[in-house]
């Protein structure tokens, strides 16, 4: 979250994007196609939502918006033999799928927020 607010200019905004943490604890791997067609996975790591919320507050960007979309029908359809899709729906409709956020940094400079946030850790207060 600091890189992206080191990068954006004060005022401006960054979405990005992780699989929910819900859908990791049940086994969800990111996967993509390679060029040559083949598929790949990226291992993911745990973060729960308070991970993502204390490293944007770190960092100085403001939570604007956050979206918890549900896995649905279409996501399924992609998921290999009928046993594997019934399973699926069964276990995993209605669950979020991803976390999508909508961050905004702050006029302050990513140093001022950050300094300040040392600051206050050693001086034993909160933010």
């Amino acid at each position: 979250m600091r890189e992206f607010a080191r990068v954006v200019r004060p005022g401006g905004r960054v979405v990005t994007t992780d699989l929910h943490p819900v859908a990791v604890a049940t086994g969800a791997q990111a996967f993509f196609r390679r060029a040559d067609g083949s598929r790949g996975v990226v291992v993911n790591e745990q973060h729960w939502v308070s991970d993502y919320v204390d490293a944007s507050a770190d960092a100085g960007l403001v939570i604007e918006r956050c979206f918890e979309p549900l896995v649905e029908e279409g996501l399924k359809i992609g998921f290999g033999s009928d046993e594997i899709r019934e399973a699926a729906d069964v276990s995993l409709t209605g669950l979020p799928i991803a976390l999508i956020w909508v961050l905004r940094r702050g006029e302050e400079s990513v140093d001022d927020v950050v300094g300040e946030r040392r600051s206050d850790e050693q001086a034993g207060g909160a933010r």
